[in-house]
């Protein structure tokens, strides 16, 4: 994995600034983060996934290990989530 470039971030940062939907920061971010071969990733509450799998933070990851996290009760010990 290399580093993203200082002109990758401050175009993120100005696409951020400008954005009106979650989509349009979530969409960008996604593919930046692949460029550097990251596939999935998570930023916020698990309170806020949808029933299908899919919510602001979740991405990437698949609809098994979704119910199986929340199932088992991992955010209460995930420092990550912390």
């Amino acid at each position: 994995m290399g580093q993203i470039s200082f002109q990758a971030i401050t175009n993120f940062t100005e696409t951020c600034l400008n954005a009106s939907r979650p989509e349009h920061v979530t969409e960008p971010f996604t593919a930046l983060l692949r460029n550097e071969g990251i596939t999935s990733w998570f930023v916020g509450s698990l309170a806020h996934v949808s029933e299908q799998g899919r919510g602001f933070g979740f991405y990437g990851i698949t609809k098994g290990w979704h119910d199986r996290y929340l199932e088992a009760g991992y955010p209460a010990h995930d420092p990550v989530v912390q």
